[in-house]
C-alpha cells in the first residue's frame, strides 16, 4: 500500500503554514488570535484571495490587499465560509465517503477506534479522525483537535478518497458543530454515547451544550443509522424532543424495557467483559459479545453502540463478534503497567466527574490500596473541578493533586477549586506531575494500583502558552530506574 504524503500547500486555509501561490486565506477571529494579523504573512506567501468578515474589514486591510493584487472577499461568517470554500476546493470529498460520527461527552474515542477496528477486520477500507491520531487505512497522522478545522478536514477526506477508503469514522464534538467545522458534511451513521457537564468555558448552560450536541441530527443523511444509549438521562430525552428525522433508522439500547435492545453486562473486573444485546421482539435469544482486552461497564455501553451500528451497516454477526473479541481499546484508556514493586500503574484519559466515577469505581474493586494522581486543565470547566475532587476522595485511599495543562490559569487556584469545600487534609499536593507520580509509587506496595488520570495518550504540558513534552506512560516506565 502506497504511503500518503499530506499536501503542504492547501487551496483554502485559515493557517499561514499551509499558504502558497494561489491560496485563499480565510481570517478567523479566535479567542486569543485575530486572523487578520496574519494576512500580511499570507500575502507574502502567495495568497491571492483574502476572506474576512464583513464587519471586520478596515481601510488599511483594503489598501494592503489592493497593493498585493489580492482579491478581498467579505462574508457574513468566515468560519462557515472556510467550510464551504474548502469543500469546493477539494472536490466535495464528503459526498464520496460513508461517514460515521460519534458524539457524546465520554466514549467518543473508544467508540471510533472500535468502529475502525471492526470495519477494518471485516475487510473495509477505513479512514479515522480522533483527538488522539488520524488514520488513512493503516497510516497514522498526528491530531491536534477532537474534530479538526474544516480546511484540514476537507484535505484529509480528499486523501482518504484518493486512497480508496469507503468509510470515515470520526469524533464529532459540540464545538465542531457550533464553530461550523462540520458544515456541509452529512453522516451515514451516528452514535450518541452519553452527556454530562463539560465545556462550561464555551457553553453558558448545560442546555446550550446539549443543543450543540443535538446538531448531529441535522447532519444525518436520509435513512442514516442512529444509535442512542437510553440509559443516559439526557440522551433518553432525544426521541421525546422529536429532533430525529422520521426517515432515520433510530435504534435504542439500554436496561429499560422500552429500548429496542436490552443490554445485559457480565463484567469480570480487569479480566474480561461479556455483554448481551437482546432484541425487544425476541427476548428468548440474545447476541453475545466478549472481550479479554476491554473492561468496565462503561465500555460495554461504548461497544454496544458500536456493535449495533456495525450490524445496521450490514456486517455479519460473526464479523462483529470477532472484531469485538480482538479490539484492544483506544490509546490511553485503562492502559495497564506492571511496576517494579509489585503494584500496577494505570493511565487513563478520564477528565470529567462521571468518567472519574467509572474508572475509579472499577479499580476500587481490584485493590485495597488505590491512589489517584490528577489535576485539571486550565481555561476549562472550573465547575467540574470540585466534583472530580469529591469522587476521588470517595473512592481512593490516597488522592494526589498535581498539574494537568494549567494553560494560563493559576495552578494554585486550580488546586483550591479541586479541593472545594473538603478538608485539605484529604489531599496530597505535589504540583510537579513527575514528582507526584514518583511520590505515588514510593507510597505503594504489592497489590496497590496507581491511576494517573487526565492525560491518557497526550504527551505534553501547556503552561502559560509554553508547550513541553510530558508523558504519563513514560513516567511509569521510568519508575523502573528508581
Amino acid at each position: 500500500m502506497n504511503k500518503i504524503e499530506l499536501p503542504l500547500i492547501w487551496p483554502v486555509t485559515c493557517h499561514t503554514d499551509y499558504v502558497g501561490a494561489g491560496t485563499t486565506f480565510v481570517a478567523i477571529m479566535g479567542d486569543r488570535q485575530d486572523g487578520r494579523n496574519y494576512i500580511p504573512q499570507a500575502l507574502q506567501s502567495g495568497a491571492t484571495k483574502i476572506v474576512v468578515g464583513q464587519d471586520q474589514v478596515t481601510s488599511e486591510l483594503q489598501v494592503l490587499c489592493a497593493s498585493a493584487g489580492a482579491e478581498l472577499v467579505l462574508v457574513v461568517n468566515p468560519r462557515a465560509a472556510l467550510s464551504e470554500l474548502s469543500a469546493q476546493a477539494w472536490g466535495q470529498p464528503a459526498a464520496t465517503l460513508k461517514i460515521l460520527a460519534v458524539t457524546g461527552t465520554k466514549g467518543k474515542t473508544t467508540s471510533v477506534y472500535a468502529l475502525r477496528h471492526i470495519l477494518s477486520q471485516a475487510g473495509k477500507r477505513v479512514a479515522m479522525l480522533t483527538g488522539v491520531e488520524n488514520m488513512v487505512n493503516e497510516q497514522s497522522f498526528a491530531a491536534n483537535l477532537t474534530t479538526p478545522q474544516p480546511d484540514y478536514l476537507q484535505m484529509f477526506m480528499a486523501q482518504a478518497v484518493q486512497a480508496g477508503c469507503e468509510y470515515l469514522v470520526m469524533e464529532a464534538s459540540a464545538q465542531a458543530f457550533s464553530l461550523h467545522r462540520l458544515d456541509g458534511i452529512n453522516f451515514s451513521g451516528a452514535i450518541f454515547t452519553n452527556f454530562e457537564l463539560e465545556h462550561s468555558e464555551f457553553y453558558s448552560t448545560l442546555e446550550q451544550y446539549f443543543a450543540a450536541k443535538c446538531e448531529l441530527f441535522n447532519h444525518l443523511k436520509p435513512a442514516a443509522s442512529l444509535i442512542l444509549n437510553l440509559d443516559d438521562q439526557w440522551v433518553c430525552k432525544i426521541p421525546e424532543l422529536r429532533v430525529v428525522s422520521a426517515q432515520t433508522m433510530c435504534t435504542t439500547f439500554g436496561s429499560h424495557e422500552s429500548c429496542d435492545y436490552r443490554l445485559q453486562i457480565n463484567n469480570q473486573g480487569l479480566t474480561s467483559l461479556q455483554f448481551k444485546l437482546i432484541a425487544s421482539n425476541n427476548l428468548q435469544h440474545g447476541l453475545t459479545f466478549s472481550s479479554d482486552q476491554v473492561f468496565g461497564d462503561y465500555n460495554a455501553y461504548n461497544l454496544a453502540g458500536v456493535v449495533l451500528l456495525c450490524l445496521q451497516l450490514g456486517l455479519t454477526l460473526a464479523q462483529v463478534q470477532a472484531g469485538v473479541a480482538s479490539f484492544q481499546s483506544a490509546p490511553g484508556r485503562l492502559e495497564m503497567y506492571n511496576l517494579p514493586n509489585g503494584a500496577k500503574g494505570v493511565v487513563d484519559y478520564a477528565h470529567t466527574p462521571a468518567s472519574f466515577q467509572n474508572v475509579l469505581s472499577l479499580l476500587r474493586k481490584q485493590t485495597d490500596n488505590l491512589t489517584v494522581v490528577f489535576g485539571a486543565g486550565g481555561g476549562k470547566d472550573p465547575q467540574k473541578r470540585p466534583l472530580m475532587g469529591a469522587v476521588a476522595t470517595a473512592l481512593c485511599d490516597t488522592v494526589i493533586i498535581t498539574s494537568d495543562n494549567p494553560r494560563y490559569d493559576d495552578l494554585n487556584q486550580i488546586v483550591k477549586d479541586i479541593i472545594g469545600n473538603q478538608s485539605k487534609l484529604r489531599f496530597v499536593i505535589e504540583l510537579d506531575r513527575a514528582e507526584a507520580i514518583k511520590l505515588a509509587y514510593q507510597r505503594s506496595s504489592p497489590g496497590a494500583i496507581i491511576v494517573l488520570l487526565g492525560k491518557g495518550p497526550d504527551e505534553y504540558q501547556l503552561v502559560q502558552g509554553h508547550k513541553s513534552f510530558f508523558s504519563d506512560r513514560q513516567q511509569l516506565l521510568n519508575l523502573s530506574f528508581l
